[in-house]
Parts: structure tokens; C-alpha cells; sequence
């Protein structure tokens, strides 16, 4: 049944919260025995919340009295049930009450009682869902094609409007990068004409409106449960307005907010507020993809004026054809006169100046293999032959089965800038020159971790230092035990690098020990880039006491360094009270906030949920008061809640006074060091993993193998050319084996799974078992090995097994790096409470830069001979692994290649 066929039926009368329900009625006829009315006998409802006062009254009443202009319907119904005996089914709207009924008309008398049960069931939710589902397909399908907001916003809009019968929807996005909110499409209909003017509806200026929205939660005015009379004017017409305002959020950011209404009040119906919230989800996906590609479009355009008005020369070379592709400006920086079409690569190359051309070549071949960026400066040479700095970066854009096909870069001049350099570096030598000349002031200079990198004349004369003694080593050396201990040395640095300088006096101490009284000055030096190198001081003597509060500002002056930001380092100025006072540009790239932002804010907005509930922030500023400094590395997070890693070391302030003033953090990111940390924590444990597979892998089949040789050669025992070919695979096979073993021995040692039984064990009795079991390796090697044991035992807390298994990787490493006839000598001896075993040859030696790689796992120093003798480099290093087991330790000492090796074991000996 349509809505149309009744709007004043027997529905209407019923209350908004009525479910379901049932009525009785008899049939009354008229003289030719046709039905003519009906009679309400009974009448129930449910739910029954609803007081009885309050019900319609039906019972006792005909259908002609309760609704005249529905009553033939009722009867016509009624009638076909009781002449057929069959229940009739119809769907009816109540135009009144904008709801839908399922209702069923059956017959429940007998031959002389006509009577018909009315059953009726509401299915108002049903139906809207239903129309909610086709609602949202439709929507979908529109959406597709439409490829900007206004199309989008167009579309979506009047397709809205039209279900909802709604006079205006609005998108509202919120950029925050503008920090505003941004009206971006509104679908407004006025008299039935669709009408794109943006009209003044002030709610979503509201701040009440914005922190709803921001948390995430749906606006609707007037609200359900409102009564309307209590609801005042809501826009600036003096008309009243209600509306439904969903936010839409992407990464728990408020990114837009859809809001569909009227200026005149509505009672909005559950399933429109969550049909709202549907088109919310799915609507705004559409544009944040159609902003997303106008905002490239944006900065693309963007990007070439960019390249237009800053001479940047763009290029891109096909290595297949060996062309380049280059701008007008790239033409423009070697002097020459543009043209269309490409250049062959030797043009580039060609204006290389003649000293660069091997370094440039060589990075570019670099780039194209390895596929890493090409970055490098260099001169070129015009075609008017003007010489000029350029830098130059470029990548890899395109590959084909490996190969490299194209490559895209920039290239910018940079030769004002290396000017500058070259004034600053001459600036630097004259100021050095001037240092040097000064007598009556120690001026030194120390590296950012403050140690002594630059010495003057004068500083030998005041702290009587040579350069030879002072270069190197930490200023510190300078300060009393006391200053040292109350970190002193540490705070003036802090200072130096949150003010620009830090101005001090106090006693010093020279070289013999003398104590004086000095007026110092450090300075924070940094480079052209805003990067920390190191500070400036100048300290001098002060002679009477009435001098202690002069200060050398005409020297300050002279050797301070003007640097108006730092990068590198956050540095944070607390109050007492552990309230941010100052904030450097250091971490507001760190952490994100402004010094807007950070400055006012408690300390714990830079500190994670878990930090702030443990107190951390306090009892860094407690640590820092107690000790003088408080050094931690922990994650702390950044603005928009992402996780850095941060090594910072906090000390207190304090004014001439001696009082506290407050507090100083300087901050270092380590983020992604302690990513790499973890990526080679990573990268070892697979390596592990590797291993063990791989060594159970070869270990599987090698028994069979094994077997089949043996059987081979007791078969054809009489065939010599067959058993030597058995005898040398059986050789290769035990060398596998041994590989192999290694291979699971390392892996075991890794993970921490190694078989290991230590036990008091005689080290002079299992040297000679292992000895003995290496004497044929050295007889068919044609090496010497000579051995010397004491006549007494030696007795360590040991593993038998792996005592064994150290002597003989040391054996054979001497085996192997010793020339034919040469010769290793073992000694073991015991020097006070350490067993000292030494494993000594005349072999090939070991550069000393590669000394402290041989313990290291798969180093191989000399590959050509590892190669040759076979091995996979484990040997040492499970000889470092397996002497740590048993808390002794190893070492190498060789003076060079062709010098030879020694390899010194040390135990701890029991009684």
C-alpha cells in the first residue's frame, strides 16, 4: 500500500511508541448481507509503558466512526478474510505518525460469530533501512568519475538533500596548516531552487561546536530528547534552525565535517543520524583524494616556478641511448645557448673541470650499479671559461630487470657559497694568527665534547701547558677536584650553548699544581650550517681580589661567534618549577612545538603517558639538584604524538648568588641511531637463524654420503684409480663435516644453547690430547709444531670439549697462515692466578689495522689463503666466544705482515 491511500486511518490514533498490537472486531452487514462496518471488540498494544488513559479509545466504536475516509479499506479487508476463510497481508503507512505497519487481517469466528483479528506489527525501522542500504549504493556509484570537491560536493549534496528533504548541506574542511576552518561546498536550496551561494549559519564558528567535532563526537540541534519550545534562535535571521553535524577523522585528526539541516526546526529521526554518519565515511575519502590531486597539481606548478625563479638546472639521462634531457637553466650554467631535443652525455662531461672529471665520473658509475643517489660538488668550466662551483644530486628512476635504464637529477651553483667558505676559512687563519700573538690571555679551543683541540702561546704562559700536553685531552684538567666533582666544567658548557656564552670565575689549577684565581669566557662556535664544532675560551690570571667581577668584554667580543639558531641540539630552559622558559630552534624541530607553543608548558609534554604517570619529569629536575646532572636516554614523543629516542643531559642554574634559578636540558635525537641498533640487532639474529638451518641443512645429507663412499670403496677394493677418488671425497666430506659443525657451534654459541659443562679440569693434560690430535694436520701440511708444557698441572674451572675445540682452531689458524716448512710454537705456562697458553708462528703476520677485526665472525684478513686451505672464518671467532665462557680471554700480537702471529689465551687457575 502506498502512502497515499490513507492519512487519517486508525494508525494515526495510536502512540508514536507503540511496537506491535492486536484487534478484535465483528463484521456488520447490511440487508443484502454485505459487509458494511466493523465493530471493535478488543483492542491490546505493546510494549504497555504507555498509561491506559492514554490509548486511543477504539473498543466499542465502528470504523465508519474512527476513520470515515479509511473505513471501506478496513471493510473491503475484513470481508475478503472472512469469505475466504485466508489471512490477508498488507503494508500501511501512518501518514501522522511518518510510520510504517506490517498488518494482517485473519478470520477467528465461527458460523454464527463473523469476528476478525486485526494483527499488526511496526516496521518503520525496517523500511528505512532499507531505503538507507539503496540510498548508499546509489551515493557510491555517483561518486565514481567525479574527480573534484565542487563535482563531488555538487553531486553529493542534492542527492542528499532530495532523501532527506533537507534545505541545506555543507562540507566543511578543516586545514590545518591555515589554521582555519575552511567552508569548502555547501548544497543550499531556497524556495525549491537550488541555490550555491554560502549562506551566514554561524553554529560551526561556535568553540562549544568545535570541541564537540574535535573529539570526535556528532552534533544534532535541536537534540532528540529536546523540547522545542525550549530551544532558542540558533542563526542570525531570527529564524530557528536544526541540523546534524558529523566530524570525520583521519589518524585521530579532525579533517572535515559534514552538517545536512533546515532554518526551521526538526525532530531528526535515528536513522537519519546514522545515515549521516555513513555518508561521513563514505563521502569524505572522495575528497580527500580529489584536494590530495589538485594539491599536487598545486605543487607541481609550484615546483617549476620554483625551478623557473631559482636557476635550478633539472636533467635526465636515458643510459640506453646514452642522452640527456636538460632545462633552460642547465643550458644557462655552462654558458650555453638552450635548445630542444637531447644532449649526448659526453656535453656534461665535457664542461667538467679537468681535476673533477675522474671523482664525478666515478660517482655517477656508482649511482647507475649500486643504485644509491648521486650527490657531489665540483667546478665546471663554461663555454665562456668562467670556472664555477656547482652541486649536483641525482637517483635512480627507472630499472628493467636489474638494469638501471634512467636516471633524474638537479644541479644548482653554489659558488657564492664557496666563496664564503673560502673568506670564512682565511678569516679563521688570521683570527688563529691573532690568538697566537696574544700573550697576556690563554685563548684555546676545545671540540664540542670538550677536549682540547687548538693551543696558544698565551695559554702555555698562564696554565703552563705545552701544546704537545694539552692538545687532546679534556679541559677539565684545568678545575679543582671539587669544581670537577660539583660538574662544574659540564655547566659552563650547557650555558655556553643556551646563552651563546657563559662568563665564569673561580680557581684554576696549572700545570705544577699552583691554584689561581681566573676570569674565564667560553663561547659556542658554530659552523655556516647552524651545527655545534666546539667553543672558544679565554681565560686570564686575575691578580688582586678587587678585579674577581671585571670581565674581558673587549675579548668577548673579539672571539665570540655570532650564530643565531642551533639545530643539532634542543636545547630547554626550565624554571624551578619545571615550566619551559625557553625553547631553542633546536627543539622545535625535535619535538614540533613552537616556542609559542612550548614556553608556559609543563615539562611532561615532551615525555611519554607511561614517563609522566612514573614521575619522570620530576625526578629528572630532582637528580639534577642532587648531583649536579641528570643524564638519560628514554623516548620522549613530539608534537603529533610520534616516539623519538633522545639522549639528555639536564643541570641546574644558578644565579651569582649561588641560588636556584632553574634548570637547563640539552637534547640530542639518537632516533635513528637506536633504529639501526635494532635493524643490526635484527639483521644478527637472522644471520643466527641462518646458520643453524644452513648447518642442519648440509649436516642431513653428509651421513648417507658418507656411508655410500665406504661402501664404494669396500667394493671395488682392488681398483686403485676408483679408491683414490673415494679417498680424496671422503677427505672432502670430514672437511665438510667440520664446517659444518662450526657452523652449528657458532649458531648455539649465539643463541645461547651451547653444550657447556665446566669441571675442574688439569689445562696441561687436555693441551697434550689436543695436541696430539692436531700433529696430522701439521705432518701433512710440512709445518714444524713445536710444544713446551710444564711438568706440573694447571687447573681450571673448564669444558674439556671446547678447551679442545680452542686449541685446535688456534692449531690449525697456524697451520694455515704459515708457508710450507714453517713453524708454530704452543707454550703454556702459569703466571700468578692465570694460565697462560700461547700459540706462536712464523707466518704471514697481520697488518695492525686488521687486528682487531680477526676475532670478528666470517673475517677472512687474508682471503686468498683462507680460500685455499678452506675455512669460513668462524675459527677465531669461536675461540673469542668459547675462552669468554670461561671468563679467561684472548688476544693477537703480530708487528705486521711477514712478521708473523701470536695468539695469548689467559684462564683464571683453581686450587
Amino acid at each position: 500500500m502506498s502512502k497515499d491511500v490513507d492519512k487519517t486511518g486508525i494508525f494515526d490514533r495510536m502512540l508514536p511508541s507503540v511496537d506491535q498490537g492486536y484487534m478484535l472486531c465483528k463484521i456488520l452487514y447490511d440487508q443484502n448481507e454485505h459487509p458494511s462496518d466493523l465493530f471493535f471488540l478488543e483492542f491490546n498494544v505493546l510494549p504497555k509503558r504507555e498509561n491506559a488513559d492514554k490509548r486511543p479509545e477504539i473498543v466499542g466504536k465502528t470504523v465508519r466512526e474512527l476513520a470515515p475516509r479509511s473505513a471501506s479499506y478496513w471493510i473491503e479487508r475484513a470481508g475478503y478474510a472472512s469469505r475466504t476463510k485466508q489471512q490477508t497481508h498488507e503494508e500501511y503507512y501512518a501518514g501522522a505518525l511518518q510510520q510504517w505497519f506490517d498488518v494482517y487481517f485473519l478470520f477467528t469466528g465461527s458460523t454464527d460469530k463473523d469476528h476478525i483479528s486485526v494483527i499488526f506489527r511496526n516496521i518503520t525501522r525496517q523500511k528505512q533501512k532499507e531505503a538507507s542500504v539503496a540510498f548508499l549504493l546509489e551515493m557510491q556509484d555517483s561518486m565514481a568519475g567525479q574527480d573534484t570537491a565542487e563535482k563531488i560536493a555538487h553531486v553529493a549534496g542534492e542527492k542528499i538533500g532530495t532523501f532527506l528533504d533537507i534545505a541545506f548541506c555543507q562540507f566543511i574542511h578543516i586545514d590545518y596548516t591555515l589554521a582555519e576552518w575552511e567552508l569548502l561546498y555547501q548544497w543550499y536550496t531556497k524556495d525549491g531552487q537550488v541555490n550555491h551561494e554560502i549562506i551566514s549559519i554561524p553554529y560551526w564558528r561556535d568553540e562549544a561546536f568545535r570541541h564537540a567535532a574535535r573529539a570526535g563526537k556528532n552534533i544534532v540541534f535541536p537534540k532528540p530528547d529536546n523540547e522545542p519550545e525550549k530551544i532558542g534562535n540558533a542563526d542570525t535571521t531570527g529564524t530557528k534552525l536544526s541540523y546534524i553535524a558529523v566530524p570525520f577523522h583521519r589518524n585521530h585528526t579532525l579533517t572535515f565535517i559534514l552538517v545536512v539541516g533546515n532554518p526551521a526546526l526538526r525532530n531528526w529521526q535515528p536513522f537519519e543520524i546514522k545515515l549521516v554518519e555513513e555518508l561521513s565515511v563514505r563521502i569524505f575519502p572522495h575528497f580527500e583524494r580529489a584536494l590530495e590531486k589538485s594539491a599536487m597539481k598545486e605543487k607541481e606548478a609550484l615546483t617549476q616556478i620554483i625551478v623557473d625563479t631559482t636557476e635550478l638546472a633539472t636533467w635526465e639521462w636515458n643510459l640506453i641511448i646514452d642522452e640527456v634531457s636538460w632545462n633552460k637553466q642547465h643550458f644557462q650554467l655552462f654558458g650555453m645557448k638552450p635548445q630542444e631535443g637531447r644532449v649526448k652525455s659526453e656535453a656534461f662531461l665535457n664542461h667538467i673541470y679537468p681535476d673533477d672529471k675522474e671523482f664525478i665520473t666515478a660517482e655517477l658509475a656508482k649511482s647507475v650499479h649500486e643504485n644509491v643517489p648521486f650527490s657531489a660538488e665540483f667546478r665546471i668550466v663554461r663555454d665562456d671559461n668562467i670556472i664555477r662551483w656547482m652541486s649536483g644530486y641525482g637517483r635512480v628512476t627507472q630499472q628493467k630487470n636489474g638494469v638501471t635504464t634512467h636516471m633524474s637529477g638537479v644541479m644548482l651553483d653554489i659558488t657564492e657559497r664557496k666563496q664564503t667558505e673560502t673568506t670564512l676559512r682565511n678569516s679563521e687563519e688570521r683570527l688563529r694568527k691573532l690568538i697566537n700573538d696574544v700573550h697576556d690571555y690563554a685563548l684555546f679551543m676545545i671540540s664540542a665534547d670538550g677536549i682540547i683541540t687548538e693551543w696558544s702561546a698565551g695559554a702555555e704562559k698562564i696554565k703552563g701547558y705545552t701544546d704537545e700536553e694539552a692538545i687532546g685531552k679534556h679541559f677539565s684538567m684545568f678545575y679543582t677536584p671539587e669544581d670537577i666533582a660539583d660538574g662544574q666544567p659540564e655547566r659552563e658548557l650547557v650555558k655556553a650553548m643556551a646563552e651563546g656564552h657563559a662568563e665564569t670565575e673561580g680557581t684554576r689549577v696549572r700545570k705544577s699544581g699552583e691554584r689561581f684565581l681566573a676570569s674565564e669566557v667560553v663561547t659556542a662556535v658554530y659552523n655556516i650550517s647552524g651545527k655545534l664544532t666546539g667553543f672558544n675560551k679565554i681565560a686570564r690570571s686575575i691578580a688582586e681580589r678587587r678585579q674577581v667581577h671585571e670581565s674581558p668584554k673587549q675579548s668577548i667580543e673579539q672571539f665570540r661567534s655570532v650564530v643565531k639558531s642551533i639545530s643539532e641540539y634542543a636545547i630547554i630552559i626550565y624554571d624551578t618549577g619545571n615550566y619551559i622558559t625557553d625553547w631553542n630552534p633546536g627543539a622545535q624541530i625535535m619535538f614540533g612545538f613552537t616556542p609559542e607553543e612550548a614556553i608556559g608548558q609543563y615539562a611532561g609534554i615532551i615525555y611519554t603517558a607511561e614517563d609522566k604517570k612514573a614521575g619522570i619529569p620530576e625526578k629528572e629536575i630532582f637528580a639534577a639538584r642532587q648531583e649536579g646532572r641528570a643524564v638519560d636516554e628514554r623516548y620522549h614523543v613530539r608534537k603529533d604524538q610520534s616516539k623519538l629516542y633522545v639522549s639528555g643531559i639536564m643541570s641546574p642554574l644558578y644565579n651569582k648568588d649561588g641560588k636556584l634559578v632553574g634548570y637547563v636540558k640539552v637534547a640530542r635525537d639518537l632516533t635513528e641511531r637506536k633504529k639501526m641498533e635494532q635493524a643490526l640487532r635484527d639483521a644478527d639474529r637472522r644471520k643466527d637463524e641462518f646458520m643453524a638451518m644452513l648447518g642442519h641443512e648440509l649436516r642431513n645429507p653428509l651421513a648417507p654420503i658418507r656411508n655410500i663412499l665406504q661402501i664404494l670403496k669396500l667394493t671395488y677394493q682392488n681398483d686403485e684409480s676408483l679408491n683414490s677418488s673415494v679417498d680424496m671425497m671422503m677427505r672432502q666430506v670430514d672437511h665438510i663435516v667440520y664446517l659444518v659443525n662450526d657452523l652449528l657451534d657458532m649458531s648455539r654459541i649465539n643463541n645461547g644453547k651451547i653444550n657447556f659443562r665446566p669441571e675442574r679440569t688439569d689445562l696441561v693434560s687436555v693441551t697434550r690430547r689436543a695436541v696430539e690430535m692436531a700433529r696430522p694436520m701439521f705432518q701433512n701440511g710440512n709445518r714444524v709444531l713445536a710444544v713446551h708444557l710444564p711438568e706440573e698441572s694447571i687447573y681450571i674451572d673448564g669444558d674439556i670439549t671446547r678447551i679442545i675445540q680452542i686449541i685446535n682452531n688456534l692449531l690449525s689458524n697456524g697451520v694455515k697462515y704459515t708457508l710450507a716448512e714453517g713453524k708454530v710454537i704452543l707454550t703454556l705456562k702459569q703466571i700468578e692466578n692465570e694460565a697462560v697458553l700461547s700459540v706462536k708462528d712464523n707466518g704471514v703476520g697481520i697488518a695492525r689495522e686488521h687486528q682487531y677485526e680477526v676475532f670478528e665472525t666470517f673475517v677472512q684478513i687474508n682471503a686468498t689463503i683462507d680460500r685455499s686451505m678452506g675455512g669460513l672464518g668462524l675459527g677465531l671467532s669461536m675461540v673469542k666466544q668459547l675462552v669468554g665462557l670461561h671468563d679467561g680471554s684472548v688476544k693477537v700480537i703480530s708487528a705486521g705482515l711477514g712478521t708473523g702471529s701470536e695468539f695469548i689465551v689467559k684462564f683464571p687457575v683453581i686450587d
